[in-house]
């Protein structure tokens, strides 16, 4: 049932896409999955710190990973833009640099915090990822994504 699901909302998603590119080519279109799919754990929560040693990073991926992907207009000249992107709030910081013509806005961003609880279970047994770096566990201090 679930691949029935996601193949028809992907053909829906690509005549949606398709449809803004030709009746408004000067679109910014966003499409983006909030995280990974949970296939290894239930949300990435365990009861105990002690658990630290199942979260690997292809754990973490699963887990913590999302999916983006942004067209921008065809006036706009670098199509794959180096970005500040780090969490799905960040977008709205480069649309803006780009619809205002800013290079400055990315200064007010926050640097995201993640919660070491939800739920009374430890996110990830208490691993977090900062700025792209594993904090804790097997692959402590390691990139979560080489891009």
């Amino acid at each position: 049932l679930f691949k029935q699901r996601l193949v028809k909302s992907n053909k829906e998603m690509q005549t949606d896409v398709k449809n803004i590119k030709k009746y408004n080519p000067n679109s910014i279109i966003i499409v983006n999955g909030d995280h990974g799919p949970f296939l290894l754990n239930k949300c990435g929560k365990y009861k105990s710190k002690k658990e630290i040693k199942l979260v690997s990073k292809s754990f973490l991926k699963d887990n913590f990973g999302s999916f983006l992907a942004i067209h921008w207009p065809k006036k706009y000249k670098d199509e794959f833009p180096k970005t500040n992107i780090v969490v799905l709030q960040d977008v709205f910081f480069e649309i803006f640099e780009y619809i205002l013509k800013s290079n400055n806005l990315n200064k007010f961003r926050i640097d995201p915090i993640t919660d070491d609880k939800e739920g009374g279970e430890y996110i990830a047994a208490g691993i977090k990822i900062i700025n792209n770096i594993i904090s804790g566990g097997v692959n402590n201090g390691e990139k979560l994504f080489e891009k």
